[in-house]
Formats: structure tokens, C-alpha cells, sequence
């Protein structure tokens, strides 16, 4: 099964993919309609031996094209679910093309911020880790604008008041002088 991109097949050459680090993709299980929202690199590191001209070695790091070809998901549950009923079950969509690392972490948490993963058995994630600071969204496109994050609508609680947590107050240390 091949990527999608706007309902055409994704197989972009190196050149295509050169201003690119990655990509916010989407897979659909369709025997049972759930699905995954994960990124993917486009590119990953090589590491040769070069020899410098005063004898010492040292290691190059070199960019080569990444696996996204035959990349399924980190989600154990879901790359059982592909060997299990097979590839031709699923479809795989790239969602979002990003230029930058850290809009690639962006870009895929406000996916699953927005389509709410975390919070019904409909989708195949079971964590969200990401570390994004406000100046790696500076590359953002404008079409992504930051702001459009807050423009879904907030969640409503039925029957009754908002449920509160109890945050325990802090223990007092006390530490004890030394004697002279």
C-alpha cells in the first residue's frame, strides 16, 4: 500500500523531497475504521569513517533518504493489526509536508490535539510526547497559523459542574543545623 498525498500517490524524488524533513500522516484501518496520526522523517543519518590528513579519524554525518516507504507506525497494536489482516486493509495519507523539525512536532500534535486521540478508543494512539518551542514555529506557514489551534470549540459538560481536582498542599521541610 502507497502513501497518499491529496489523493494521488506519494512518490516524490530526492529533489521533490530535498526542502522537506517530513510528514504528518494519517492511517485508516477499514475493516474497523480506526486510525493513527504520527510523523515521519524523510530523511535519515549516515555515519562514514574519514580519515583527516594529519592521520586522525573522525565520523561524517551524511543525510540519506528515510524507510517511509515501508513504514507502518510506532503503534505496536497497530502494526500487529497489519500483519494480522494485511497491508491491503489500510490506507496511508500524508496530511501535512513540513520544512522544519519543530513544525513537524507541531503540525502532528495539533492533529492530535484537534481529533482528540487521546480521548476515544476510535484512534490507535495511546501517548503524545512532543517538545516544540515557540521560536521553531517561526518557519510555519502562514496557512498554518498558530492561533487556529484555539479556534475549536471547548469541550461541554452535561449534567452538573465542572468536575475539580484536588491539588495537595506542599509538605513544609525542615532541615535540621548541624551542632558546632
Amino acid at each position: 500500500m502507497t502513501w497518499t498525498y491529496n489523493n494521488n500517490p506519494f512518490v516524490p524524488s530526492e529533489a521533490e523531497m530535498q526542502p522537506f524533513v517530513g510528514f504528518v500522516y494519517l492511517i485508516t484501518n477499514l475493516t474497523n475504521g480506526r486510525k493513527y496520526i504520527g510523523k515521519k522523517n524523510l530523511w535519515m543519518p549516515k555515519y562514514k569513517m574519514e580519515t583527516l590528513k594529519n592521520g586522525n579519524k573522525r565520523r561524517k554525518k551524511y543525510m540519506v533518504p528515510s524507510d517511509y516507504h515501508n513504514y507502518w507506525s510506532s503503534s505496536v497494536e497497530l502494526v500487529a493489526d497489519v500483519k494480522r489482516i494485511g497491508e491491503q486493509h489500510f490506507t496511508r495519507e500524508v496530511l501535512h509536508l513540513a520544512e522544519a523539525p519543530g513544525v513537524l512536532s507541531y503540525l502532528e500534535l495539533k492533529e492530535q490535539i484537534l481529533r482528540e486521540v487521546l480521548e476515544t478508543d476510535e484512534y490507535y494512539n495511546g501517548i503524545i510526547q512532543v517538545r516544540v518551542n515557540k521560536s521553531h514555529l517561526t518557519r510555519l506557514p502562514k496557512t498554518q497559523s498558530v492561533h487556529k489551534l484555539f479556534d475549536a470549540p471547548l469541550p461541554v459538560y452535561v449534567g452538573g459542574e465542572i468536575p475539580l481536582v484536588k491539588v495537595p498542599k506542599p509538605r513544609k521541610t525542615v532541615t535540621k543545623r548541624a551542632k558546632k
